[in-house]
């Protein structure tokens, strides 16, 4: 559904509920004289790890309640802080910036139940399931890792949270083999309320939030409605450094930074090997050029975390509205629809350091470029040298550079993302008996991100070095070494350009043989958009009732259900370095992107039951669940005890045993085609390429075994 689309409906929403806040109805008007005071009847019930709703303190499982009082009374912003000072696992809540987790997470906030990982946890909304967001959040993980975004939730909507703590695949499916978390929404809200909150970490710098809930009882139903705005202020890894000199970031390890950087360092061909101790010269200029970003020594080493954020700016936007309407005494519906959107910038180092052509023959050789005696660069780098040293790179008629083509004395590289989140519930209730309940369900759920990469093209480095840099400039791309091109080098009047390597370069006028020309930047640069996209489709049936005895037993509730869920994925790119199946990397740090679309959908039967033993004192739970997928099938059980031993004291135990499929794909990588980064070809060691990641056909299926005693 189209960004357009949903914008009309939260139009028509919010005008059908001002059209309704002022209807002459003598009902709303007797409520509109009492008292002020919102009053909410809280009934401590749970509907998480079971179909039968009870009370929790008549759960045989593992279930957890935070009411809004207890999330209220914390102090704190959001429901998923409160989550996180509440240990429920190692990790129970993670907040992804791209400072920590890579290019494509930006902003994401996940619960990680049990420490087994945010993607074998199931995220709920009302008891129905949400779109997980369309990035791989853990690159290790062989098959798909992608975890459901809590952040698209208004925290002011949110009445209580139901947490099961051990697996419910015999409920849920194999995506709940670490438990469940169940948001509960404020459906009977009555009124108007509006929050505010700032926090700041450095001087105004905080995060600020704006939300405002209103509610509306009706003659045949309610409504709720609620709007939440967050932004997010930056706060960078300079910015601690000038906070907290006293703390060493990285543990004292960072301050040589992680590679060489530009200036940079150069190497005799005859004797090049970057990792075989001290073979190269520094510039001249290393240390001396900025020491605001690259380090005050003269190892040329660039500090990357000092271009980073380890708070990214953010801005998000939520809005949710759901209402309930019965038609007769039998029948009901239930509709909810929340978007949300999510819009950041990841700051980066301004460049990496660009392969060579020699990438293929060496892991050793592959970040060392030529440079041509000519170079305006080298020619001032050695008429700095000692003329013994200069000679030998004369006589060598070259010299190869380790460096970054933008590094000390450029500012952060900036690239922007957003994502949105977009999901319609509805719900159909009839009740044809008292002993009998029918339920329907449907849920459209889509995630979407687009973000923007952009790095060093290095066979247009390797171009810029020998002078003939520019879309214009008349070389051909295979011969531009030839001597017949050299009266045309750096002339800039025909569009070819010199890079110059020289730490001199850097503060150089336009003019100057060393200035390195805007438009020759252009020409390096390559820009890569992402647009990604995750769809899931759920259709529920579910039949409910009470059989008023069996084998002695009376009033024995039973369900019956089945599913239909699909999951559909497009990881599309369009730019520069982009592949329709393995291929080496244009850039040096950021892998080629191989597009790709995958689906997977799952028919599932299950059923559950309550056998009341020992009439108010023990019963017993029994359940089952079969899924067919889309290569496999699963069958998972599920028994429980709860004993009653008064009127405070109950023991329970339960049984579940949970199997979680790999994400299986029609063809294509389940992460749709983004491959290892660096790796030997298949056929030999000697080729250095990007390598696509297989699919996950043959991955073992992952099982646990859920016992509980409490």
């Amino acid at each position: 559904m189209g960004t357009k689309l949903i914008n009309h409906l939260a139009f028509f929403l919010v005008a059908l509920l001002t059209i309704m806040a002022h209807a002459d109805d003598p009902t709303n008007q007797a409520s509109d004289s009492a008292d002020s005071v919102l009053i909410e009847e809280i009934v401590v019930t749970a509907s998480t790890g079971s179909f039968i709703d009870r009370e929790i303190q008549v759960q045989p499982i593992p279930v957890i309640n935070y009411s809004r009082e207890n999330l209220t009374r914390s102090g704190l912003p959001s429901f998923a802080r409160f989550i996180e000072n509440n240990v429920h696992s190692p990790t129970p809540y993670i907040r992804r910036d791209h400072f920590g987790y890579g290019e494509q997470v930006g902003g994401l906030k996940t619960i990680n139940l049990r420490g087994l990982g945010a993607h074998r946890n199931l995220v709920l909304l009302n008891d129905r399931r949400l779109a997980a967001f369309p990035g791989q959040y853990d690159k290790q993980e062989p098959s798909t890792a992608e975890a459901v975004d809590l952040a698209n939730i208004p925290s002011i909507a949110v009445s209580n949270i139901e947490i099961l703590t051990n697996g419910g695949a015999v409920t849920y499916g194999s995506d709940a083999i670490s438990g469940v978390v169940n948001l509960k929404t404020r459906d009977y809200f009555n009124g108007l309320t509006i929050d505010l909150s700032h926090q700041t970490y450095s001087n105004d710098v905080g995060d600020k939030s704006l939300a405002m809930l209103w509610g509306k009882p009706l003659p045949n139903g309610h409504v709720v409605f609620a709007f939440e705005r967050e932004v997010r202020g930056e706060y960078s890894v300079r910015d601690l450094d000038r906070d907290r000199p006293d703390f060493t970031l990285g543990f004292g390890l960072w301050d040589r930074g992680a590679a060489l950087g530009n200036p940079g360092r150069y190497f005799l061909p005859e004797s090049a090997n970057m990792f075989a101790g001290d073979t190269s010269i520094a510039d001249p200029m290393c240390g001396s050029v900025d020491t605001a970003y690259g380090t005050d020594e003269p190892d040329c080493r660039s500090n990357h975390a000092l271009y980073w954020s380890l708070v990214e700016p953010e801005s998000r936007n939520k809005i949710f509205g759901s209402g309930e309407f019965l038609v007769g005494d039998k029948l009901s519906f239930n509709i909810e629809v929340l978007h949300s959107t999510l819009e950041s910038v990841k700051r980066d180092t301004p460049s990496y350091i660009p392969w060579n052509e020699g990438a293929g023959e060496s892991a050793a050789l592959r970040f060392l470029n030529v440079v041509p005696l000519e170079n305006p660069g080298l020619i001032d780098i050695l008429d700095k040298l000692d003329s013994s040293l200069a000679s030998d790179f004369m006589d060598q008629g070259s010299a190869l550079f380790f460096g970054l083509a933008k590094g000390s004395g450029y500012p952060s590289a900036s690239f922007p993302s957003k994502s949105d989140a977009t999901r319609i519930a509805f719900t159909a209730l009839y009740d044809p008996t008292e002993l009998l309940q029918i339920e329907a369900s449907a849920v459209q759920s889509i995630t979407s991100s687009k973000s923007v990469e952009s790095d060093i093209i290095s066979e247009n480095f390797r171009r810029a070095l020998h002078g003939v840099a520019g879309e214009d400039c008349p070389v051909d791309d295979l011969t531009y070494r030839d001597e017949i091109y050299d009266p045309i080098r750096g002339n800039a009047s025909l569009g070819c350009f010199w890079y110059s390597p020289s730490g001199a370069s850097i503060n150089a006028a336009p003019g100057s043989a060393l200035y390195n020309d805007p438009a020759m930047f252009e020409y390096l640069l390559g820009t890569r958009s992402i647009s990604n996209k995750n769809s899931l489709t759920v259709f529920d049936v579910n039949a409910t009732g009470e059989i008023t005895e069996l084998f002695g037993m009376r009033y024995v509730p039973w369900m019956l259900g089945l599913e239909h869920l699909r999951i559909d994925g497009d990881r599309k790119a369009y730019g520069d370095n982009i592949c329709t199946e393995g291929c080496g990397s244009q850039w040096q740090y950021l892998p080629a992107i191989v597009p790709g679309s995958f689906g997977t959908k799952r028919v599932s039967l299950r059923g559950e039951t309550v056998l009341p033993i020992v009439r108010e004192r023990v019963s017993m739970d029994l359940g089952f669940r079969y899924e067919d997928f889309d290569a496999n099938r699963a069958f998972t059980p599920k028994i429980a005890l709860l004993a009653r031993l008064s009127s405070q004291i109950s023991v329970r135990t339960s049984f579940q045993k949970v199997t979680r499929l790999p994400t299986v794909t029609s063809g294509n990588s389940p992460t749709g085609g983004f491959p290892v980064n660096l790796g030997p070809n298949e056929s030999t060691d000697a080729t250095w390429v990007t390598l696509r990641q297989k699919p996950s056909d043959e991955l073992e299926a992952e099982t646990s075994d859920n016992f509980s005693l409490g």
